[in-house]
């Protein structure tokens, strides 16, 4: 009974989700002038000196983007689709008494650990890289500090979730999907609106930015989107980067405009600014961040349902090396489950993702009316950041959550030509 209601369920979650996304995703997200689409130009606005470092940085660091990906889904599948990950967690709590609780007590640090450990050699070449190629100002008691930071946060959250996660299991054995899916919903709303008090302090200091034109712009930019902003606040970004970037987090009485440090180093930047807040308010405006949250609350559901009806399937079970999903031996088959999970939704992901960007540089580009300053802008962040001009179909796929930067400048060109406005010349010289 419990099994078939799981499954309708599931795909009930499934269609609302596709509908929703269907509706509210931006598909045509930029209107075609006429004429057709500018095409993307790197050599129009990028030096060949900027082009090639550029391609020198991406070609170092792209490899590695490509091996943690496959580590970050091969260690748990090994882990949990052999009897390997559960019988180390036999092993670990055995010293304990090797009862259900040590386990269960055992299982979330241990994973979460070795899996972060078995990749932290390519975390540490990237940080190499980053610093060879003058992005990142961090030293490595800084960048030690945030990789153990990171670690306690993954590992107390964990802790917490499946604490919560097994006494649903213990005390409803055929009915947890359903407690546990609605546990998880709320739990991701509620970090959506503290991550701003509770996150992000542990590894950014922020200051208010102080009275003058620029937060004035700022706080009319919001208005003009009918955003409430509580504060526009400064992160002193510059302790760990010399990229530049500017975000809006939370939502409701938790939301606040945070630029980089970064961004304000000379006027120009701070005209950009104002482009790059107005980008993030776009999200607000189209209420990108409560769609967010509610597909991340039904996909915490779907999960849920998906997880017990995999748990029920025994030689799922068998070849992980557990009996039942009582036994937490069985959390690294869940942790398996959830990152092939992950791996088959990214390409949607993604997608939708570039579709929503492209939507809040189209709301940039209305509010400010300014394509000559969107280009600079772009092309700053590029030139600064090291972005890649020329991504391959791959890195789109894989990674490409934003249009590339070549893009947003020729969408800023055809704005212009849309609005019968002199489309930006190349900066390239």
């Amino acid at each position: 009974m419990s099994v078939g209601l799981a499954a309708l369920v599931l795909v009930a979650l499934v269609v609302v989700m596709a509908v929703y996304s269907a509706r509210t995703v931006p598909w045509r997200a930029v209107p075609v002038p006429a004429g057709g689409r500018s095409k993307p130009d790197p050599d129009l606005d990028f030096t060949a000196e900027e082009r090639a470092l550029s391609g020198r940085y991406v070609s170092a660091m792209k490899p590695l983007g490509y091996v943690s990906t496959a580590l970050g889904l091969a260690v748990p599948i090994v882990l949990g689709f052999t009897p390997l990950g559960g019988w180390l967690i036999r092993t670990v709590a055995d010293p304990f008494g090797g009862s259900l609780l040590a386990r269960l007590v055992v299982a979330v640090p241990l994973l979460t650990l070795l899996i972060d450990l078995i990749v932290m050699p390519i975390g540490v070449r990237r940080e190499i890289l980053r610093r060879s190629f003058g992005l990142s100002r961090r030293s490595w008691g800084l960048w030690l500090s945030d990789t153990v930071k990171g670690w306690l946060l993954s590992i107390v959250l964990g802790e917490l979730a499946l604490l919560a996660l097994y006494a649903l299991i213990w005390s409803l054995p055929q009915w947890w999907w359903v407690p546990a899916g609605a546990g998880a919903a709320l739990l991701l709303a509620l970090m959506a609106f503290l991550q701003p008090f509770v996150f992000e302090p542990l590894f950014m200091r922020f200051k208010p930015l102080q009275e003058g034109p620029l937060r004035d712009r700022l706080f009319e930019l919001a208005a003009l989107d009918e955003v409430p902003v509580r504060t526009v606040l400064v992160a002193d970004a510059s302790r760990r980067t010399t990229g530049v970037n500017a975000y809006v987090s939370g939502f409701g009485a938790s939301r606040r405009i945070v630029l980089f440090d970064t961004l304000l180093d000379d006027p120009a930047a701070q005209v950009q600014a104002e482009l790059v807040v107005a980008h993030e308010l776009g999200h607000a405006a189209n209420r990108d961040v409560r769609r967010g949250v509610l597909l991340g609350v039904a996909g915490a559901a779907v999960a849920a349902c998906a997880l017990f009806l995999a748990l029920h399937v025994r030689w799922l079970l068998g070849i992980a090396g557990v009996s039942t999903v009582a036994d937490p031996a069985a959390v690294a088959l869940m942790l398996a489950l959830a990152a092939v999970g992950g791996v088959v939704m990214l390409p949607f992901e993604t997608v939708s993702s570039r579709r929503v960007e492209a939507r809040a540089d189209e709301h940039a580009l209305e509010r400010t009316g300014d394509p000559v300053n969107f280009v600079a802008m772009q092309r700053s962040l590029a030139v600064r950041n090291l972005a890649s001009l020329s991504p391959s179909r791959w890195d789109v796929l894989l990674f490409g959550t934003h249009p590339s930067i070549p893009e947003r400048i020729a969408h800023a060109r055809d704005w212009a030509r849309r609005h019968d406005v002199p489309p930006p010349p190349g900066l390239a010289s």
